[in-house]
């Protein structure tokens, strides 16, 4: 199909339409509160928006983005998540999702400095074609809490690690310093305006994670349910976690850390939030690379071989912010 247009809307002036063309479209239906809540109660100034693709009168085809706000290098840069991409049956197969894709990456409106997505696997060849490229990837790590047989260690030998490890994590608790708590079940409050206004500038690009942004994502979600963790040494936040509890596995969906040796304190404030339901078996995170990463591998939590591609538009340059220094978490890709 050579005979393309396309045109750019908020969410709020076509909801119903994208939300009905989403879900005719899609395998599985989203329902009305779960799309307001992901599109139109984001904590951005910049609204979301759907980009429409047709021939003539027919519609094709929309790629729904919401835009968020992201701190790179010190400076404040919006840049649009995307996240439902449809396209119609008949269409599928004729270059209409590649031109979707392209569109997507490169008509941006006013206040957008660039689109990231989190592709499932069967979506990575085509968004390359269309342009994008690999920022970084997720990378899923499991801490054993309660190894057992077939557990991927002889028993006695998990056993035996996991003591090593617990006993490493004590002392490098105690080298950060007295006062290094966990505190559960906190509101998304100033405390967390306060870690991030104490999170690094130069070298760091992550999204904005203060009490508005971590209040939406996880306080407010209309499908889950989880709980926050503050950690703290004395009355000073220096680190921050979101999980829930599932099938015997904690997982750490969210979290910001001001020293990477407070991976120990994460790994036991998950654990003890979870060991409320018995038979806690593990704890699971995923981060992307760099040296969050090697501590996490330190601290017991052992690489699956599973990921989780990140990739970019492009119009935002990478250049002073290779992948090892973009901070991404489960979190990430809200779904």
């Amino acid at each position: 199909m050579t005979d393309l247009s396309f045109s750019i809307q908020t969410v709020a002036e076509c909801f119903d339409e994208a939300l009905e063309f989403r879900n005719r479209n899609r395998p599985v239906a989203r329902d009305p509160e779960y799309y307001r809540w992901r599109y139109l109660e984001r904590p951005c100034a910049v609204p979301a928006y759907t980009v429409w693709v047709r021939e003539g009168e027919q519609l094709l085809g929309a790629a729904t983005v919401a835009p968020q706000d992201f701190c790179v290098n010190g400076k404040r840069s919006c840049l649009g998540l995307v996240g439902d991409i449809s396209v119609a049956p008949d269409a599928r197969g004729k270059g209409v999702g590649s031109a979707l894709l392209r569109e997507t990456r490169t008509a941006l409106p006013e206040g957008v400095n660039d689109v990231l997505v989190l592709p499932n696997a069967e979506a990575e060849g085509p968004l390359r074609n269309a342009g994008w490229t690999m920022l970084s990837a997720l990378q899923r790590r499991v801490k054993l809490i309660r190894p057992r047989a077939g557990a991927g260690l002889p028993a006695a030998l998990a056993q035996r690690t996991v003591a090593m490890l617990g006993a490493a994590g004590q002392a490098a608790v105690k080298a950060l310093g007295p006062g290094a708590t966990i505190r559960l079940d906190l509101d998304p409050g100033d405390w967390l305006d306060e870690l991030w206004a104490a999170t690094p500038g130069k070298g760091f690009a992550a999204a904005v994670r203060d009490a508005r942004f971590v209040r939406w994502r996880f306080a407010l979600h209309p499908l889950e349910r989880y709980r926050i963790a503050g950690i703290f040494r004395g009355d000073v936040p220096v680190g921050y976690l979101a999980l829930h509890t599932e099938d015997r596995v904690c997982f750490i969906d969210d979290f910001l850390l001001l020293d990477g040796r407070l991976l120990w304190v994460l790994a036991d404030a998950a654990a003890r939030a979870g060991g409320e339901r018995s038979g806690l078996e593990a704890v699971q995170l995923r981060l992307n690379g760099g040296s969050l990463s090697r501590i996490a591998g330190l601290t017991g939590f052992m690489r699956r071989q599973d990921t989780q591609s990140i990739m970019l538009g492009g119009k935002l340059s990478a250049a002073g912010s290779p992948a090892q220094d973009w901070f991404f978490t489960a979190g990430d890709k809200d779904v």
